[in-house]
């Protein structure tokens, strides 16, 4: 529908479209109203109500404008964002050199090392446990059972 209005380069009523569109581009007349709304939300085709009557145009020059805008509206958000973020790491290294190693810092850091390892040896301790466990013995009885076939 946008490459008909650009083709035609002229200002369309809604009757207008409904009769053109099937035959032009094979759009289906009932569905043109929501089409072209839905352009119109988009920005894509300009709309203006005069007196009783909904006139429809676009230009590709026009598209061109919007689309030429909104790519200066991202890169200025993109160099703003730039901006913040260099801002933010430099805030950050500033803040790191004023950190002072503590030596209670350094003692919790150690005990969360070795507390670590501790968990980790106990964790495979546990795991030895499980395969020989009271429930372990128990499955393995039932299979023994299963296989000398008795009940």
């Amino acid at each position: 529908m946008l490459e008909f209005f650009y083709e035609k380069q002229e200002v369309l009523t809604l009757k207008e479209l409904e009769k053109l569109l099937p035959k032009a581009k094979g759009i289906v007349s009932q569905s043109v109203k929501d089409v072209l709304q839905s352009l119109v939300d988009d920005s894509l085709i300009d709309f203006d109500k005069i007196g009783s009557g909904n006139f429809f145009w676009a230009l590709p020059s026009g598209a061109t404008i919007k689309r030429k805008q909104h790519e200066d509206k991202l890169r200025s958000e993109l160099e703003s964002l730039a901006q913040k973020t260099e801002e933010l790491k430099k805030r950050k290294i500033e803040l790191e050199a004023d950190r002072k190693p503590s030596k209670e810092r350094e003692e919790k850091l150690a005990s969360l090392q070795e507390n670590r390892i501790v968990i980790e040896s106990l964790n495979s301790e546990l795991e030895k446990y499980r395969l020989r466990g009271p429930e372990r013995v128990r499955e393995l009885g039932k299979l023994v059972f299963v296989i000398l076939g008795f009940k």
